[in-house]
């Protein structure tokens, strides 16, 4: 079983938080749920914890309930958390607890569902290929917008698997086929599809499956199971609308493995946020209503980037500081942007290349296919937008940062 800082660790990574971003966003959800904690919320809390020098005791057990929540973990990876902590339910104050892990959906915007739709009809229009979808954003945020139209679409038959992150490939089929919800325990690759396919060909109408969290799959592993989700769909594809949800690691493994594993997937790319889907959001984050014109300001200054406009959305409810301060108080701020660039500036080939694409707000013509390994990384580090003439930079507050730091 991994330890705990081994697992925040991770979770860490995964969300791209800083000890630094993780306080803040911590104190910002007890402020808002006016939660009673019995210790100091700081970065260097989250240091010694991520690097094993100290360890949560029983009065932190509700920061790490608190950190799961944010993390938006399954209600399986809660307990192994949890555990990892040396914490239970007990632990925590019935009045304190923070709202179950359920799956909630985003109201789509008109451009969000007409995208999803045609996304979903080209299961019919194509040559029972599945679909490679491809975001820089959140995923969970991503499912959350699938989540409305597939049940109204599929009824009860569908399936949002966040695969778990084992290094033991035994212990990953196992935990994978409870997903499922298989009847049958799967131990390895071949008792899983067996499974799979009986399940699929016990029901007559079609499955819609979304998979996502591929990245967090040893490599081997990854392989193994892009390699067996090829071989299902080949053998079902009359019985299996197949989604796979993720980022670079994903795309890698259509373009860059020597055995083009996924080479028969329909690359799609997430569509980007309208200022109409910057009101759902807010509202699904927040509760209220946020005004048009803030909305679009909101889009203009981040370029769509999730998190900067999460903590927009935070600034917008919880202080008296005037919206057209806040770049200011970014380039000001802490944040994942800046250490973004920071990982990037390790060499002085990097730092140029860095100062060169921050004179103009387009960096380059490229719209198919990136072949500069810093723009690529620049790219999936949510940095980079592609639009139809080319790359540019993601948004005004992005640059800004980069110029700052160089």
């Amino acid at each position: 079983m991994p330890t705990f800082a081994e697992l925040l660790t991770h979770y860490m990574l995964e969300k791209n938080f800083t000890d630094t971003s993780l306080a803040k966003e911590v104190q910002q959800l007890v402020a808002r749920q006016n939660l009673k904690v019995n210790c100091k919320i700081n970065r260097e809390m989250f240091y010694q914890w991520r690097t094993n020098t100290s360890y949560p005791s029983h009065k932190n057990c509700l920061i790490v309930w608190i950190l799961a929540k944010i993390f938006e973990l399954s209600e399986r990876e809660i307990q192994t958390f949890a555990r990892a902590a040396r914490c239970n339910e007990s632990s925590l104050p019935t009045n304190n607890q923070p709202e179950s892990n359920q799956i909630r959906y985003i109201n789509l915007s008109s451009s969000k569902k007409i995208f999803i739709n045609k996304l979903l009809d080209s299961f019919t229009l194509s040559l029972h290929s599945p679909i490679m979808l491809l975001s820089q954003h959140d995923l969970l945020t991503v499912e959350r917008c699938f989540y409305s139209e597939i049940q109204s679409r599929y009824s009860s038959a569908h399936f949002f698997i966040s695969l778990p992150d084992y290094a033991d490939e035994t212990t990953f089929y196992e935990e994978l086929g409870k997903l499922f919800r298989f009847s049958i325990c799967t131990s390895n690759s071949c008792s899983f599809k067996k499974a799979f396919i009986n399940m699929l060909r016990e029901h007559k109408t079609i499955y819609f499956c979304c998979i996502s969290r591929f990245g967090h799959l040893e490599v081997d592993i990854r392989r193994k199971f892009a390699a067996l989700l090829r071989s299902i769909y080949t053998e079902c594809h009359g019985y299996l609308h197949l989604v796979l949800l993720g980022g670079r690691l994903l795309e890698e493994l259509r373009y860059n493995d020597s055995h083009s594993l996924l080479n028969d997937t329909i690359r799609i790319n997430w569509q980007e946020w309208t200022f109409e889907d910057v009101q759902y959001l807010y509202q699904f984050y927040c509760t209220t209503i946020l005004p048009e014109d803030i909305a679009q300001y909101f889009l203009n200054i981040t370029g769509g980037h999730l998190k900067l406009l999460q903590t927009c959305f935070s600034w917008y409810q919880s202080s008296n500081i005037d919206v057209t301060h806040f770049v200011d108080r970014f380039l000001k701020e802490d944040t994942d942007i800046k250490e973004a660039f920071m990982s990037l500036l390790k060499t002085n080939k990097n730092k140029q290349s860095l100062a060169n694409l921050l004179i103009n707000e387009k960096v380059t013509g490229d719209t198919i296919f990136i072949r500069s390994e810093l723009m690529r990384t620049l790219y999936w580090k949510n940095l980079l937008v592609c639009r139809e003439d080319g790359l540019y930079w993601r948004g005004e507050i992005i640059r800004k940062i980069g110029q700052s730091i160089l």
